[in-house]
């Protein structure tokens, strides 16, 4: 009864509570696999996932051919970053119930992010062949064949996103006509409506034009951070931010949908060459501030939103950084939030010229991306903002990317002047500044070596 209850306060989003009853049921039946294997579950909730662990032991210990312990240990394992263990778990569990398919889910998972995508494939549509409702494997699906670079199939595996309880879809509330690919544009107003992240928008508004061809008048639903840059640009005819009052519109379409009606193939992505300018009177005046620096002028972006979900693995520390810099360019950080920690680094630098205070949105950003010769930058939203405006753009990315990037090649199809400079392992940024600095001392040979720090 007490392990009942636990589990129906667990499912009802209260573990700590949970857990005081469950703790209770163990210390009743310590004999007990299920109430172990439950131990585990809520403390894993409650995101202790190394005690999680020990309990999934015992709860093996006690019944080694209970499935669901062996799952469940892995699920904890991939917390702790033990993802190779958690593929052996996973194995086991689906050795003792084949038919698991949250089991073949998650191993899935754990295999994209090693990297082993052809097996990552596999894992995700054995799941769904077991149960087709699954919105996790519909959407790891998609994140692989995107990453895989099957765009046919990856774009209709995308749209599952609706059905993810956890992903901001702003465009969800604009359900008034929703258009679909196939029904008449001509002399509609469409409403688009961003979702996600700055990046999201800035890669995909390349589509709004698409639309207007077909003789739809386009209005545009944003983020207030881009509402000044894209302002008459893209053939939109209003752009608007949540919260303000809405535009007239007849039907409207999430802006990341419009890869997908567009049928989008790695050889037929629009404007790959660039489609944003800065407002010409910040271009202006960033211009007259610039100008005393030296050329080559280069922009940096070292780390992105620190409450980011991948954060830790796609940032730089600016010391880290500054060890590939060599010293003749002038730098300039694009960076609208400098991290305290980054402080120190950025004060022992004098070739550095720092601005955040001054970048209070995208049409700022813009203006002064626009006076680099070239912008480095980890995989942030100001990467598609360069790419968008044609500025060439070196991309630090880990070692499993995001889909976008797609894998093993250097250059992208989304941004004609972006290069990719990739990790060859797990965490090897060391590698990738090899790179960057053998890639600053060719392209810019005047320059000494990374100065000291």
């Amino acid at each position: 009864m007490l392990s009942a209850q636990g589990r129906e306060l667990r499912r009802a989003g209260q573990p700590a509570q949970a857990l005081v009853l469950v703790e209770q049921a163990m210390a009743l039946r310590p004999d007990s696999a299920d109430i172990a294997n439950q131990h585990g579950i809520t403390l894993r909730q409650l995101s202790r996932a190394a005690e999680a662990v020990a309990s999934f032991d015992r709860a093996i210990a006690l019944a080694p051919t209970l499935a669901s312990a062996h799952a469940n240990r892995a699920n904890a394992l991939r917390d702790l970053g033990q993802r190779e263990a958690a593929i052996d778990g996973y194995d086991r569990a689906l050795s003792l119930n084949p038919g698991d398919a949250l089991a073949w889910q998650n191993r899935g998972v754990v295999l994209a992010e090693l990297g082993l995508h052809a097996l990552a494939l596999a894992s995700l549509e054995k799941a769904l062949s077991l149960d087709d409702s699954l919105v996790e494997s519909h959407w790891n699906l998609a994140l692989v064949l995107l990453r895989l670079g099957d765009f046919e199939r990856g774009w209709r595996e995308f749209e599952w996103r609706w059905h993810k309880p956890d992903i901001a879809l702003s465009a969800r509330h604009f359900s008034k006509s929703r258009w679909t690919a196939g029904e008449p544009l001509a002399g509609r107003t469409m409403l688009v409506c961003a979702e996600q992240g700055l990046g999201d928008t800035l890669q995909f508004c390349r589509y709004l034009p698409w639309l207007s061809a077909q003789g739809a008048r386009t209005k545009l639903l944003v983020q207030p951070e881009l509402v000044t840059l894209l302002s008459g640009q893209l053939g939109i005819t209003e752009v608007a931010t949540t919260g303000s009052r809405m535009p007239r519109f007849d039907a409207s379409c999430s802006l990341m949908s419009l890869s997908f009606f567009a049928g989008t193939r790695l050889d037929n992505i629009p404007l790959a060459g660039g489609y944003l300018q800065p407002p010409p009177e910040r271009l202006a005046t960033w211009r007259e501030r610039v100008e005393t620096l030296r050329k080559p002028r280069i922009g940096l972006v070292w780390s992105g939103r620190p409450d980011h979900g991948n954060d830790a693995n796609r940032s730089l520390s600016l010391e880290q950084l500054l060890l590939a810099l060599p010293s003749g360019p002038h730098y300039v950080s694009l960076q609208n939030v400098v991290r305290a920690s980054d402080a120190k680094a950025l004060r022992s630098r004098h070739d550095i010229a720092e601005y955040a205070p001054l970048l209070t949105d995208m049409a700022e950003t813009a203006a002064l991306c626009e006076c680099m010769d070239l912008v480095i930058s980890v995989d942030t939203s100001v990467a598609h903002l360069a790419g968008a405006l044609g500025k060439p753009v070196w991309l630090l990315l880990p070692f499993n990317p995001d889909w976008r990037w797609l894998l093993e090649r250097d250059t992208s199809p989304w941004y004609e002047q972006m290069t990719l400079l990739r990790q060859s392992a797990p965490g090897d940024w060391r590698g990738v500044l090899g790179k960057l600095a053998a890639r600053l001392q060719s392209s810019f040979p005047c320059s000494n070596s990374p100065a000291s720090t």
